[in-house]
């Protein structure tokens, strides 16, 4: 190997472990604190094998619970998110979540398996669904 290529292979070895050291460990959003216990609450309940719909999208627990308690989660998950970092529908989502996690284990397998020709009187915690998404709408809107 010639000197010239010791030197390049030295100035990239020394650039790419720069360039590690600046990055730095990859840091995860924050979760917002007060979504965590019901959101955990709610997860285990979705993600039960028996009782909910299992998987579903995310890897474990844990990974809904990010995904729900995170600004911006990926899924929909209605909080009515604002600017200054409080939750328009905190409440709906918490009588939401409370209605979902109260269900026998029967009623939370029709629940999960309430597909999207199911009148709505005959879904489960109908009423908090439809406040929770409402209020969602209402807060994107005025939140523009």
């Amino acid at each position: 190997m010639s000197a010239t290529s010791k030197l390049l292979t030295l100035v990239w070895s020394s650039a790419s472990l720069l360039g590690a050291a600046a990055c730095g460990p990859e840091r995860k959003p924050e979760l917002i604190e007060h979504r965590v216990e019901s959101c955990t609450a709610y997860c285990e309940v979705q993600l039960d094998p028996v009782c909910g719909k299992g998987p579903w999208g995310f890897e474990d627990v844990q990974d809904c619970v990010e995904d729900c308690a995170l600004p911006g989660g990926g899924y929909a998950w209605d909080w009515g998110p604002q600017r200054d970092g409080s939750d328009a529908c905190a409440s709906e989502w918490l009588a939401y979540e409370h209605c979902v996690t109260s269900l026998s284990c029967e009623q939370q397998q029709l629940y999960f398996a309430i597909g999207p020709d199911t009148p709505p009187e005959e879904r489960l915690c109908w009423d908090e669904v439809m406040a929770r998404n409402n209020c969602a709408a209402a807060a994107e809107a005025d939140d523009r």
